[in-house]
């Protein structure tokens, strides 16, 4: 997950949003 979102420039909140999960969520998956 983590690098999807690097390779995108995305931070955790954008990234979690676009996939439609929450940051908190996205933070324990990483």
């Amino acid at each position: 997950m983590r690098t999807i979102r690097k390779t995108n420039n995305l931070n955790q909140i954008k990234f979690a949003n676009i996939i439609g999960i929450s940051q908190g969520t996205l933070s324990e998956l990483e």
